[in-house]
């Protein structure tokens, strides 16, 4: 149904074409010659049409309608709206899911690289514990073949010194023949006392030098619990009635580096005295 104001602008659009309908129609009429002598027509008076005023605005009910109109008009762009934010969302979801699986397959890789890097690892420090193995196993062998070896050089060794040992003994009786033979050992215990600064003659008793006790046919370097100089531990002679009258004489030259530091005795008298009275003490 149209509104009052277009019903009140088409009443006066139809009064005014009425107007000038009837306008045309009586210009037309006096525009017609008059016959002489015809009668005149009769004036037609014509009433113009009566227009309603139009009815009152209701300007309320026009406001509610343009606002009612605002409204839907909000609603629809605000639907819009939500529905541009809802394809937004499902974009973002979208591309943070691609996102996630392309992380994932950039750990699963890492991890692979990882795995084979850790696999090398393990391979080359197979290989390095095998040769190590193989290395220990080797110097084992080579260290049981010194060691046997060695055993042999011992037992070789040993069987040297008994015999040197039985020889100086044998050379240390009262027939062994000598520039150090025909000492008296009386006047040794005199000479002995030269050498009581710094021995005992007892078994057993050391002072600065070891016992001297039964050291006639002894092993240089061998008086358990003494520590001897480097020097005299590889002397590696037996204190033979020869080897003591040539050693006496002068110490320090014979064994270079000993911790004795007796200047000797120059007397062969002296050294064949006390080298018999040594042989007493056993």
């Amino acid at each position: 149904m149209p509104e009052p104001r277009y019903a009140y602008m088409g009443l006066v659009g139809a009064g005014l074409l009425l107007a000038y309908n009837i306008n045309a129609h009586r210009t037309a009429a006096s525009a017609e010659p008059v016959e002489q002598g015809a009668p005149e027509a009769p004036a037609v008076t014509v009433e113009a049409p009566v227009v309603a005023p139009p009815p009152p605005t209701d300007t309320a009910a026009i406001a509610a309608k343009a606002a009612a109109q605002q409204a839907a008009a909000d609603k629809a762009a605000a639907d819009q709206a939500a529905s541009a934010a809802k394809a937004a969302a499902a974009q973002a979801a979208a591309d943070k899911a691609a996102a996630e699986q392309i992380a994932a397959k950039a750990a699963a890789a890492e991890k692979a690289t990882a795995d084979k890097a850790a696999a090398l690892k393990a391979a080359q420090a197979k290989q390095e514990a095998a040769k190590a193995v193989a290395a220990t196993e080797a110097a084992a062998k080579q260290a049981a073949d010194k060691a046997k070896a060695d055993l042999a050089a011992v037992e070789q060794a040993t069987k040297t010194k008994a015999v040197a040992t039985e020889t100086a003994v044998a050379a240390a009786t009262p027939t062994a023949s000598g520039p150090w033979a025909g000492g008296d050992a009386t006047a040794g215990q005199v000479v002995f006392h030269k050498c009581q600064l710094c021995h005992y003659g007892e078994e057993g008793k050391t002072k600065i030098g070891p016992s001297l006790w039964k050291v006639v046919g002894r092993h240089s370097g061998t008086l358990e619990g003494y520590h001897y100089s480097r020097a005299m531990a590889s002397y590696d002679h037996v204190w033979t009635p020869e080897n003591l009258f040539v050693y006496l004489q002068a110490p320090t030259k014979v064994v270079r580096g000993t911790k004795m530091t007796f200047v000797g005795l120059p007397s062969e008298t002296d050294r064949r005295n006390v080298i018999a009275y040594l042989q007493t003490l056993k």
